[in-house]
């Protein structure tokens, strides 16, 4: 979904009745081929035929949609309302290997001043 949501970022859905897809909307679905993993690309075309509504999707930064259709089953799905840019915090010039090993150090490091004032 770059440049619109970049690796990373943090995004805030909020629940929307089906029947209220619109297209352009932003959101979060199943993928077809492994149905635990979540996606979230743009809505290109909505089909909202009796009771079943079909959405085409597409990342933003993609040349062409997305190669299948999803018949949306449940009666709520995540739209994306708000995107929080924390890609250039874990993805920046420090890699994420570091932040995490200095604030896994720093919590040893307190650990051990506590340790060391309470044998005091």
């Amino acid at each position: 979904m770059e440049p619109t949501i970049k690796a990373g970022d943090t995004v805030l859905t909020i629940q929307i009745p089906t029947s209220q897809i619109q297209k352009n909307d932003v959101l979060v679905l199943p993928l077809p081929e492994i149905s635990n993993l979540r996606y979230a690309h743009r809505v290109i075309e909505v089909s909202n035929e009796s009771q079943e509504v079909i959405v085409r999707t597409k990342g933003d930064s993609n040349p062409i949609p997305d190669k299948w259709a999803l018949e949306l089953i449940s009666k709520q799905v995540p739209k994306v309302v708000a995107v929080i840019p924390t890609a250039p915090i874990l993805n920046g010039p420090v890699e994420r290997r570091t932040i995490y090993l200095g604030l896994q150090g720093t919590a040893i490091l307190l650990a051990l001043l506590g340790l060391a004032r309470l044998f005091r």
